[in-house]
């Protein structure tokens, strides 16, 4: 815990800083900024005391390959992480697979000079040169930090043989025995194993969805790495079926995982109960962009009782499509008392633009041309009377007494009212 601050060095500009294996700090210095001497400088910092930088120069200059095996083992436990790493390394390069066993099953050993040899196992499992079998006992480790990064190393070694040891990792209810951060590993190890492997892991998914459950959206790392593995094992039905789940987060999690798969089937959560699985059910399917997705985003548009958030997306979806009746449901956001200010200015910019659309997306600012669409002559959308009633409401509201003076709903109302003639 950081229990005082202060100036460690002052009058530079610094870019970078780095620590050189002769123990001195570097750091580079613009000088002046943007606008400065077009000359930069590097400002080396000296420690008193030297001993140990020498060991770690002399060291690196005779080179880690001269060492002996048991001499790079010892290394692991090195104060340097780029000492220990070039150890790792080198052991990794002799294939060394005994004395990396035997360093991260020693529990007497220092904890980074196991992750170390952890870490050089992986190494060689990538490579086929050591089997899963020698790797999966290091899961039963009394160690929290042992087991994740054993998860991590058989999820990069993309082990299918380690499937039901991750999903067991996620079913474990005693959090001394798998920790929050243990099962968000063995959530992205079993996504990297699926995406490697070109299929999905069904059996998984219903572990992942327990996950989700009793997270109750808590942990937002834990919940990302289960929605990220759940798009990459599971199918699309198993996503849809959790449209009748009665936890939240299964949904909400399902949602995401659909959204990143661009799959239209994101539709059915529309009429959920909960406002936030629709808020990201409309964002996905938005940022789908395909014909279906925006259709059904567009009929949104009008519809009471739905979020200001959703009713924007509503609002750029309907103005994507550009037809008749997608015009006259932006016209009703418009006058809808229920909308936020915001929104409605949104909807009155959108049938502002109408007829000649920005290739900018409203909402994202992204490039995404909008297909060339028929004038539609914005004075047919509504009779005299309903355009009177809507121009009407919107004077209500945004000329009330808590508006700004000349704001620029007020504006955007009274350029709409010129627009359609009226």
């Amino acid at each position: 815990v950081l229990q005082d601050s202060q100036w460690f060095i002052k009058g530079i500009l610094a870019t970078d800083v780095d620590f050189g294996f002769d123990g001195n700090m570097y750091i580079s210095d613009w000088i002046s900024g943007w606008n400065g001497t077009g000359k930069g400088r590097i400002v080396r910092v000296m420690s008193s005391s030297q001993e140990a930088a020498t060991e770690i120069t002399e060291l690196l200059q005779v080179g880690l390959e001269k060492l002996s095996t048991i001499e790079l083992v010892n290394l692991l436990e090195h104060d340097d992480r780029r000492v220990r790493q070039r150890a790792q390394f080198a052991l990794v390069d002799r294939v060394e697979v005994e004395p990396l066993c035997e360093v991260s099953f020693a529990n007497d050993r220092d904890v980074l000079a196991r992750i170390h040899a952890i870490w050089g196992l992986g190494q060689l499992l990538r490579k086929k040169r050591v089997i899963v079998g020698d790797i999966l006992p290091l899961l039963k480790d009394p160690d929290a930090a042992i087991r994740r990064n054993t998860i991590v190393v058989l999820g990069d070694g993309h082990s299918q043989q380690a499937v039901p040891y991750l999903i067991s990792a996620l079913n474990e209810k005693d959090a001394s025995k798998c920790s929050s951060a243990e099962k968000a590993a063995a959530a992205i190890a079993l996504g990297r194993i699926a995406r490697h492997e070109k299929k999905t892991l069904s059996q998984s998914v219903p572990a992942l969805l327990d996950v989700l459950a009793e997270n109750h959206n808590v942990d937002p790392v834990l919940r990302c790495a289960v929605c990220s593995s759940l798009s990459l094992c599971a199918t699309v039905e198993q996503l849809v079926q959790c449209v009748s789940d009665t936890r939240q987060p299964v949904r909400l999690g399902a949602v995401v995982a659909l959204a990143r798969m661009y799959s239209s089937r994101l539709g059915v959560f529309l009429r959920d109960t909960d406002v936030q699985v629709v808020t990201e059910a409309a964002r996905g399917l938005y940022g789908n962009g395909d014909e279906e997705s925006v259709r059904m985003l567009s009929e949104l548009a009008g519809k009471p009782n739905i979020s200001n958030i959703v009713r924007r997306y509503a609002v750029a979806a309907s103005f994507r499509r550009g037809g008749l009746p997608e015009a006259k449901m932006v016209l009703a956001t418009a006058a809808d008392a229920e909308a936020s200010a915001e929104v409605r200015v949104e909807a009155m910019d959108a049938l502002m633009a109408w007829e000649n659309p920005s290739n900018i997306d409203r909402l994202s600012g992204q490039y995404r041309p909008v297909q060339k669409r028929e004038v539609l002559g914005l004075q047919n959308l509504v009779t005299f009377l309903e355009s009177e009633r809507c121009i009407g409401d919107m004077v209500g509201q945004l000329s009330g007494p808590q508006s700004r003076p000349a704001s620029r709903q007020q504006i955007t109302q009274t350029s709409l009212v010129n627009k359609l003639g009226y």
